[in-house]
């Protein structure tokens, strides 16, 4: 396994990472997101819900009259705009709406007219919930055809104690996705930026570490081994490396050490015949001058009668020169006793 591919190997694993934790960090944030429009909903559903009922207590006290009450309750009610696209609608005890801020063309018509994605009452489901619950706080989901499209709806519903009237409020899932990547967004694009960024480094990083040293790691280390072992023979070639590299400056000073040793080589053969020479000089030096000393002593044991005979003979030759003038004169040696 070489080096870039277990960057490349560790990059894509850090990738998945970060997208693992990103997805689980969206996740949450959908779930708190979720919970959070919900206490949304609920919060408002609460606010108009105890408008109204502080209006019934003070028609119930006679400080009002029940239609001066009505009167104002649904004045008010028709002006709780708080979004452009959400508001809080408002029910009588017949399912006539009474209150619907931002489309006041439904003012007077029945919630029953409203169908879910199965035809069913809208205004039923609501009803039923509410049944159900007593007429206390009550959450219900339902799905809607909008735009050619299925969207499920959570809606919340609670009904006043004396008129009976219907509160509720809620929010579809398509606009919840929509609030939820609007804040989301931001945080899928820091995550790809980090990812990218770490990956960039990670392989330039690499890149650099095998420029460096000329090939992968496992290569260098070979050819090291082998030059710390004495091995200088030709089995690595730096084809593609850079000559600054390690694995180029090992081989340089293989080479350089290969040739130290073939000069050193030459030398101490060089020196190995001089010195032979130099030996077998010496031992024809010792041999002659052994043999003069033979000589000298073979000279010095030798009787005086036998070198006065051998000097007499060596006189007794007669010697013939080519010229008179140039005739030598007889040699007499004298031996002293």
């Amino acid at each position: 396994m070489t080096l870039k591919f277990k960057a490349w190997a560790l990059s894509i694993a850090v990738l998945v990472a970060l997208i693992g934790v990103m997805l689980v960090g969206l996740i949450t944030m959908r779930d708190m997101s979720a919970s959070d429009n919900q206490a949304r909903i609920e919060q408002l559903l609460k606010s108009t819900y105890l408008t109204i009922t502080q209006l019934e207590n003070l028609a119930a006290s006679g400080q009002l009259t029940e239609t001066q009450a009505k009167a104002i309750a649904t004045q008010i009610l028709r002006e709780n705009k708080y979004h452009k696209s959400e508001y809080v609608y408002v029910t009588d005890e017949k399912l006539n709406f009474i209150a619907t801020p931002l489309d006041p063309q439904l003012h007077g018509t029945s919630f029953n007219e409203f169908k879910d994605a199965k035809g069913g009452s809208v205004g039923a489901i609501a009803l039923a919930a509410l049944n159900q619950s007593g007429g206390a706080l009550t959450a219900y989901p339902w799905t809607s055809k909008r735009d050619g499209e299925v969207v499920e709806l959570l809606s919340v519903a609670q009904k006043t104690p004396h008129w009976g009237w219907i509160v509720g409020n809620g929010v579809s899932s398509a606009e919840a996705h929509t609030r939820f990547w609007s804040n989301a967004r931001w945080q899928v694009w820091i995550c790809l930026v980090v990812a990218g960024i770490v990956g960039f480094l990670m392989l330039t990083t690499v890149r650099r570490i095998l420029n460096d040293l000329g090939g992968e790691p496992a290569e260098v280390l070979k050819l090291v081994q082998s030059v710390a072992d004495g091995n200088l023979q030709n089995h690595h070639e730096a084809d593609n490396s850079s000559p600054h590299s390690i694995f180029a400056s090992v081989i340089r000073m293989r080479e350089s050490l290969r040739t130290v040793m073939s000069q050193l080589s030459q030398a101490v053969s060089t020196l190995h015949h001089t010195s032979e020479d130099i030996v077998a000089r010496a031992q024809d030096s010792n041999r002659l001058i052994e043999a003069q000393g033979h000589a000298a002593s073979r000279i010095a044991h030798t009787p005086p009668s036998n070198l006065r005979r051998k000097l007499a003979q060596l006189n007794s030759k007669p010697i013939r020169p080519a010229n008179k003038a140039n005739q030598p004169r007889p040699f007499r040696h004298r031996v002293s006793r």
